[in-house]
């Protein structure tokens, strides 16, 4: 019984230890992406299945400014029965660079048909609404996401054309 008075204690303190080191990390890395914004020099977006690099933006694209703040809209930190949105490839995968070196990565995922369920709602916030998907064709659903830290990102005019180049290419 001695022993249980001794390990009870010392499993919750390791368990509220692991969430306060979770969430942490988590500012920690939106932290990284802030602080890093104005010196993004270059983005590549590949394949997400094969690695293939598809396009290369540098910062003198009119896009640019806009893409490289992917924390410009609110964003959303998944629950965990809304990652299943994350369980599969990404279709793209968009690395930012300063001086050929990542900084960041951001995932653009095709939203299955029996998963847009999982997507939060749009909302309206001052006078700007925002959207965590986007249809450029009507017909597939995308959203733009940080998987290592489950975090669906709000939908800005950045993405938008990003995700139009792509489809063009």
């Amino acid at each position: 019984m001695k022993r249980w008075k001794i390990i009870l204690p010392v499993v919750i303190l390791g368990v509220i230890l692991f969430f306060v080191w979770q969430e942490q990390r988590e500012k920690s890395m939106i932290g990284n992406v802030l602080e890093s914004v104005s010196d993004i020099d270059s983005v590549i977006i590949k394949d997400g299945k094969t690695s293939k690099k598809i396009l290369t933006l540098t910062n003198s694209e009119p896009v640019f400014s806009e893409l490289v703040n992917i924390y410009d809209a609110p964003y959303h930190d998944l629950k965990w029965s809304e990652r299943k949105l994350l369980k599969n490839d990404p279709a793209y995968e968009v690395e930012f660079l300063i001086n050929d070196d990542v900084q960041y990565t951001m995932n653009i995922y095709k939203v299955e048909e029996d998963q847009i369920s999982l997507i939060p709602n749009d909302f309206t916030a001052e006078v700007r609404s925002y959207s965590y998907s986007y249809s450029p064709d009507g017909d597939n659903t995308y959203i733009f996401a940080r998987k290592e830290i489950h975090q669906l990102l709000g939908v800005n005019e950045g993405f938008k054309k990003l995700l139009n180049m792509i489809i063009s290419k």
